[in-house]
């Protein structure tokens, strides 16, 4: 089982959810599938710059993979020493996947420890805190909406 798969299962991300780098002022963006496979990629050269769908139809079962073909086949870039767990951030929550990764819990493990109690424990708090962060962006994007068609007949 793959570090996304393992972060999905513990319910740390969830299919649907945009996994995102940055590199030298790029916007880099993939959506989570299940299987933790990324997929429907995007760019923004910056923060000004319209966000484009790159490499259409193309999907990655790795962050490593995903990282490292956005930075060759758009930015034309060979980095090396580039850690994509270290880099690439959860959108909702802001947490770097590897934070993430580094509460995934033992699957192995029988019996109820206290440090396993303590760890369910940090894990619910966190769904909690993710839970909040994602009702804050659906809100937000239906502000965006609503302001979005109130001021789109201004614009013609």
């Amino acid at each position: 089982m793959s570090k996304l798969e393992s972060l999905i299962a513990q319910r740390l991300l969830n299919v649907g959810d945009e996994l995102e780098f940055t590199f030298r002022e790029h916007l880099f963006r993939a959506t989570l599938a299940k299987g933790g496979i990324l997929y429907m990629c995007t760019h923004q050269a910056s923060r000004c710059a319209d966000v484009l769908p790159v490499l259409p139809g193309r999907t990655f079962l790795t962050l490593t993979d995903f990282c490292d073909t956005m930075l060759q086949e758009v930015l034309h870039e060979y980095v090396t020493r580039f850690s994509a767990f270290k880099r690439v951030k959860h959108s909702a929550s802001g947490l770097s996947i590897a934070e993430l990764r580094d509460r995934l819990q033992p699957t192995h493990a029988r019996g109820t420890s206290a440090s396993q109690q303590l760890g369910d424990a940090q894990h619910a708090a966190l769904t909690r805190e993710l839970e909040a962060v994602r009702a804050e962006r659906d809100a937000l994007r239906m502000q965006l909406r609503a302001i979005t068609m109130i001021k789109a007949p201004l614009l013609y």
